[in-house]
């Protein structure tokens, strides 16, 4: 019936107008009210109802009548549905179910429609993968971070802050400056450490340094892949490939002190492999300049302040802690924590400024903001930020040896007696790496030069580095620490007249030694240069030109195991709150242990109340490490302002006990980069992978 004009006119162009009005009909039948239908006559209407309609009788009733061909007629129809034949009903229910089912499919369509409208204007989420390399002193390790990015129709993708977390972390590869060392004894020679080399002339060799740079990162790629692959989702795949993965390629103390273009060189030929370098499962690598490149100790020390505030939640944009000041001027801050951290090399000292803070003029402070850590929609935040170069726990152990076994108080007849190591403990007197054998204690130190932790500072220590031959006060602080840049690399790295170290577990002597060679030595350490820019020549003057109520949190492997150690052990308290008193008390009960070796067990160390620890290369002269958490601490209490808590923690777990990710440097260089919104959305998004696809 509904194929039927409602209208025949004999003015055509009317009649068309009117016929158009047969949607309207239909609707109110749909829905089931009256709808109003004009009618051919001009100024006339009818009200046609949709129940009548559905009778099947409207059609009979806008036929009749020629002559009155333009009025719709309704004084025939029933007053109700009730009077209609039993016929009528059931088709007037079978088209009420059809109708039902037409609003339902036009329902449906319109959520569709809205549902794809919204779409195209709705943010969403992508999981971004980031690799951080850390070339570090002791290996070079890729850490994988995973982060949830945010993209919004004609605006910049953004990365959420909160959503950085660590997933994996990779194998130990090849020590960088092992590489760099490598590559000069092929090119230059072996002995270049202590010989004049022209540093031009090994420029011909670059095209080997870039295949060298090749083969090193291609073996990182391939671990980086295989992490890829046993820890992403199939949905995070699809994300990582198709928004390529960003590398932070950073070298820390292990080659700070790297002279001449060597290290900046292979640099470069790094980056180059990093963003040239292809894999069958198509993940697309890409980095640049600022990504990937040695930095300095201010810097390390600053982005492990960032992760250390970011972890603990302390780093917000929005800050509770404001204050109004002239001109009801209102300033914000973050309740910031500081932080130490000691690594194999280096050892950084960073912690936050109060507002009403006066310097000397000689010590530098660091704006983060200025300074492009923070974005200035951050709270403003001032800090100090000091580096010390073979302070970190396997360069200062050269250095102490080298100076403590030269000084005729302990060197006694070829024998170095060291108050740092436990009775009963003896070894060959060198500062080559250890081993213990676990059967029946014996000591073996290792003749490799590579090894050695006196090496790095020796190779500094060359009167063929520049920064020696012209430089009278670095020439200096090499002597003073019993290190003749003239001499050959083999006599840099020896202990003249010593033969044998003894240990005798004094932790008093062993303190006051450390304190004296390497808290607060009478010259800075070799390679101190940036420190002493900061205003600082060592860690000893730091509490004392400039100091903080923050509460401080000290980190690095080594000092953290050597206080749980001691936790373990039973000398110090689980709820040890960071007290020097009491961490010395512990430190001297727990290093008068002696060494024995026991049937079936192996070398121990014992105390006298049955505690024993299984001797390792880790623990064997731990006694100097607790002797630099304890001079550390006795420097922050001495200071004007104390912290209000010191802590020693390796990472930062969520709710849940889960790490999150482990203290260091690793999430505040990626915050730098991506709290930065639009010179991150520069370099990942906009140029990113496709900056290198070729052109050919």
């Amino acid at each position: 019936m509904w194929d039927q004009p409602l209208c025949h006119c004999s003015e055509p162009d009317f009649c068309a107008e009117m016929n158009q009005h047969q949607v309207t009909i239909i609707w109110g039948v749909l829905v089931g009210f009256s709808v109003f239908v004009p009618t051919c006559s001009a100024g006339v209407t009818s009200t046609v109802s949709a129940t009548s309609l559905t009778s099947g009788n409207s059609g009979n009733h806008v036929n009749q009548n020629a002559e009155r061909r333009n009025v719709v007629l309704t004084q025939n129809l029933p007053a109700s549905a009730e009077q209609l034949p039993a016929e009528f009903n059931l088709g007037r229910k079978s088209f009420q179910s059809l109708a039902m089912s037409s609003v339902a499919q036009i329902q449906e369509g319109r959520h569709a429609l809205h549902q794809l409208k919204a779409l195209e204007t709705n943010c969403r989420h992508a999981t971004q993968a980031i690799v951080v390399i850390d070339a570090g002193s002791s290996s070079t390790r890729p850490n994988i971070f995973l982060m949830q990015t945010l993209s919004c129709p004609f605006q910049q993708r953004t990365v959420i802050p909160h959503s950085i977390r660590q997933i994996a972390t990779g194998m130990r590869h090849t020590r960088l400056r092992e590489v760099l060392e490598k590559w000069l004894d092929q090119y230059a020679g072996e002995g270049w450490e202590s010989r004049s080399v022209d540093s031009r002339i090994l420029l011909r060799f670059f095209r080997r340094m870039l295949q060298t740079a090749n083969e090193f990162f291609g073996a990182l790629e391939e671990n980086i892949v295989g992490l890829f692959e046993t820890h992403l989702s199939d949905e995070e795949k699809v994300h990582v490939k198709a928004l390529g993965v960003p590398v932070v390629f950073y070298s820390t103390g292990g080659v700070r002190d790297f002279h001449d273009w060597y290290r900046d060189g292979f640099f470069v030929a790094l980056r180059h492999s990093i963003n040239n370098f292809s894999n069958k499962i198509s993940y697309k690598f890409f980095t640049n300049p600022e990504l990937t490149r040695p930095i300095t100790g201010a810097e390390e020390g600053l982005y492990a302040f960032l992760t250390l505030n970011h972890l603990t939640h302390r780093l917000k944009e929005d800050s509770s802690f404001c204050d109004r000041g002239e001109g009801d001027f209102k300033t914000c801050r973050n309740d910031l924590a500081g932080v130490v951290e000691f690594g194999g090399t280096s050892a950084q000292v960073v912690f936050p400024l109060a507002p009403t803070d006066v310097l000397p003029s000689s010590v530098k402070a660091v704006n983060l903001q200025r300074e492009r850590f923070l974005p200035k929609r951050y709270p403003s935040a001032d800090v100090i930020s000091v580096s010390f170069m073979h302070l970190g726990v396997d360069s200062s152990t050269g250095l102490f040896l080298k100076q403590l076994c030269s000084d005729e108080e302990f060197l006694i007849d070829g024998v170095c007696y060291n108050p740092c190591f436990f009775k009963g403990y003896q070894q060959a007197c060198s500062a080559g790496a250890v081993s213990i054998n676990h059967v029946d204690g014996t000591v073996t130190v290792s003749g490799d030069m590579r090894r050695n932790k006196l090496k790095p500072i020796a190779t500094y220590c060359s009167e063929t580095n520049p920064e020696i031959g012209m430089k009278a006060i670095n020439e200096l602080q090499c002597r003073e620490n019993k290190i003749d840049p003239q001499h050959p690399l083999e006599e840099r790295v020896a202990i003249e007249g010593c033969t044998k170290i003894v240990g005798t577990g004094d932790f008093d002597r062993c303190q006051e030694q450390v304190e004296r060679i390497l808290i607060s030595p009478k010259y800075p350490l070799p390679a101190n240069s940036e420190a002493t820019s900061s205003g600082f020549e060592s860690l000893g003057q730091v509490f004392k030109f400039v100091s903080t109520n923050a509460p401080m949190v000290v980190t690095g492997w080594a000092m953290v195991a050597a206080i749980r150690l001691l936790v373990k052990a039973g000398v110090l308290s689980s709820s040890f709150s960071g007290g020097s008193v009491e961490l010395e008390k512990a430190s001297k009960a727990f290093c008068a242990a002696s060494v024995k070796v026991l049937k079936g067990i192996g070398p121990v160390l014992y105390l006298p109340d049955k505690f024993q620890e299984k001797l390792n290369s880790q623990n064997h002269d731990i006694c100097k490490t607790l002797a630099l958490n304890a001079a550390l601490v006795a420097h922050m209490e001495a200071a004007e302002k104390g912290p209000v808590s010191i802590s020693w923690e390796k990472g930062v777990k969520d709710e849940k006990g889960q790490q999150v990710a482990e203290l260091g440097w690793q999430v505040g260089a990626i915050l730098q980069q991506v709290l930065h919104v639009q010179l991150w959305s520069n370099v990942a998004y906009e140029t990113g992978w496709t900056h290198n696809l070729s052109s050919e």
